[in-house]
């Protein structure tokens, strides 16, 4: 009975032993796993941030386009109602911009 009381307490012990040893390896996967969680976070924080910027950036360039777009439909009419003025409309039809840009007559003179 003696021997088996401290072969009882031998396995106890280490038993303990090997549940501290686990205890701490999950502590340290816990502390990587959430210093590799916060590294994470700040890429994609950096990474929306940056997208963002972006696509301002082509928004400010789309709205630009657009205000092109319009100035040179504004120059393409006055040139039109200028040679329209002048009789020559019947040659210059095919200079207008089609209203989609799906037109596949686009630049071609009308028969």
């Amino acid at each position: 009975p003696v021997v088996r009381a401290e072969r009882n307490r031998q396995s106890a012990a280490a038993s303990r032993e090997r549940k501290k040893h686990h205890i701490a390896e999950l502590e340290r996967r816990v502390s990587m796993l959430s210093a590799e969680n916060a590294q994470l976070q700040v890429e994609q924080l950096q990474t929306l941030r940056s997208r963002i910027q972006k696509e301002k950036q082509l928004l400010e360039e789309n709205k630009r386009l657009k205000k092109k777009i319009v100035i040179q439909d504004m120059k393409i009419e006055k040139l039109s109602k200028k040679l329209n003025d002048a009789g020559i409309d019947d040659d210059a039809e095919h200079l207008k911009r089609p209203s989609t840009w799906a037109g596949s007559d686009w630049g071609k003179k009308k028969s």
